[in-house]
Formats: C-alpha cells, sequence, structure tokens
C-alpha cells in the first residue's frame, strides 16, 4: 500500500463505529426488502430534483421534520448498499448534495421547507450519513474483484482498496468531500516521443 493512504487502516475502526451508530431500522430486514424499499423511495424524491433538466425541479413533498427524518433514515440505508447498486447510491448522493444546496444564498427548489430552516442541522446529518460510502461493505473485502465496483480506476496492488474508494467517490461527484491529498490522480505514465 502507498504512503499516500498509510493513515486509512487507522480509520476504519472509527467509520464502523459511526455505522452502527446512524444505522437505518431498514438494516434490520431482508437485504432485498431494504433495497426495495430505497430504490423506491430515492427514485421518487430523486425525480423532483431537476437534475438532468433545472426546469423540471419540483419543489419537495416533504413537508414535516418526521417525513424528511424518515426520508434521510432510507437515504442513509441506500449509502450503505452494496456497490453493484451504484445507481442507487448514486441517487441518494444527489439527493443530499441538492438538499446541501440549503446552506447556500439561494437554495434549490427541491429542498424540503425543514431542511431550509434548518440547514446546519440537517447538513451536518447528510455529512455523518455519507460517510457509509466509506465504510466497507460486508463480503466486499477492500478490493471490488474485477468487473465490479463504481469505478475501473488504476489498481495499485493488494492494497488497492482505497485507490478505488477515491475513483468511486469521484464517480459519485463526492471528489470535494475527500482530504485535498486524496483528489490527486494517479500519475500519468509518459508519453512516447518518436
Amino acid at each position: 500500500m502507498g504512503v499516500m493512504y498509510a493513515d486509512w487502516s487507522s480509520l476504519t475502526h472509527q467509520l464502523q463505529g459511526l455505522g452502527l451508530a446512524t444505522q437505518s431500522v431498514l438494516a434490520k430486514l431482508p437485504p432485498e426488502d431494504g433495497k426495495q424499499v430505497v430504490s423506491s423511495v430515492v427514485t421518487t424524491v430523486a425525480a423532483n430534483l431537476g437534475i438532468t433538466i433545472p426546469s423540471e425541479a419540483k419543489p419537495s413533498p416533504l413537508q414535516s421534520e418526521q417525513e424528511v427524518n424518515w426520508c434521510m433514515e432510507v437515504i442513509c440505508h441506500g449509502l450503505c448498499l452494496p456497490l453493484e447498486d451504484h445507481m442507487v447510491i448514486r441517487d441518494c448522493v444527489n439527493i443530499y448534495c441538492e438538499w446541501l444546496s440549503a446552506l447556500l444564498p439561494n437554495p434549490k427548489l427541491c429542498v424540503p421547507r425543514p431542511v431550509l430552516e434548518q440547514p446546519n442541522l440537517y447538513a451536518r446529518k447528510i455529512i455523518t450519513h455519507f460517510n457509509h460510502l466509506f465504510v466497507p461493505r460486508k463480503g466486499q473485502g477492500n478490493d471490488p474483484p474485477a468487473g465490479r465496483g463504481l469505478s475501473q480506476g488504476p489498481q495499485e496492488g493488494p492494497g488497492a482498496g482505497p485507490a478505488v474508494l477515491h475513483h468511486g467517490a469521484r464517480d459519485l461527484g463526492l471528489a470535494p468531500l475527500l482530504p485535498p491529498r486524496h483528489q490527486r490522480r494517479a500519475p500519468r505514465p509518459a508519453r512516447r516521443q518518436g
């Protein structure tokens, strides 16, 4: 493992402990049932975001703190899904990124009212939930098998987990959330002059 990722193993226990503290009740259901709930809810909420066509953004139907908190519990579970469910994970990330616009002077139309009223509180919860993206998944180890995972980024030998994690985070649009030294790309091979 390269020096760049040497400190990542020290974070593993902290992240796993955080995962247990913020685990959704959906984790108590059979995995396929939890995935169905997440997929259904997240697809519906993401349809209001207007990411691909901004003019199609709609106001959030979530009007109470209870509704937003329930939805956040579902999204939190979605961030814990196996990496093969990357489309659902992507929608969870998109929802949260749009909701974080509540911190800006002109928040997006799709941000629920309770998030607009208490942007700092919900931003802290969202960022805490984003940590689930970096917790190793059960049965998937540090290295996704060939052809799986969020990215086919460069591998660095047997300890390639952090490199794959970095590229997966970049694919999900989370590179700005990674510490600066982890945003660096692998050096490109020298060009042949001929």
